[in-house]
């Protein structure tokens, strides 16, 4: 059976928020999706909520219990070897998150497969 385990999602304004996260397909797809140039995990969930608060309006956490598939979760590459590149390119997510001009720049250079 698949490591499952129950937490809290309660907002915090000193970290943004990975995991679960609900949007219409419009602004989806406004965004261009998730950004391909992330390779496994670590920094994709964030940049798409820099990306909706940026162009669309500030994200709601909901103060609910969710379930979750347990992966690791560390600072470093020993789980992914694209992560100091995925922390880069969420960098520039966060850079860009107060203008919704900057956002849709960085989100239209998305190189499509």
């Amino acid at each position: 059976m698949a490591n499952i385990h129950k937490r809290r999602c309660t907002y915090s304004k000193q970290k943004e928020k990975g995991g679960i996260n609900i949007v219409t397909r419009t602004c989806f797809e406004t965004i261009n999706e998730f950004d391909e140039r992330f390779c496994g995990w670590g920094g994709e969930d964030e940049a798409l909520v820099n990306a909706m608060n940026a162009v669309f309006a500030k994200y709601v956490c909901l103060d609910k219990d969710i379930y979750h598939l347990w992966h690791s979760r560390g600072k470093s590459a020993s789980g992914n070897p694209y992560y100091q590149d995925n922390k880069l390119l969420h960098a520039r997510y966060r850079s860009a998150r107060k203008s919704k001009e900057a956002t849709m720049k960085l989100v239209n250079k998305q190189n499509r497969l």
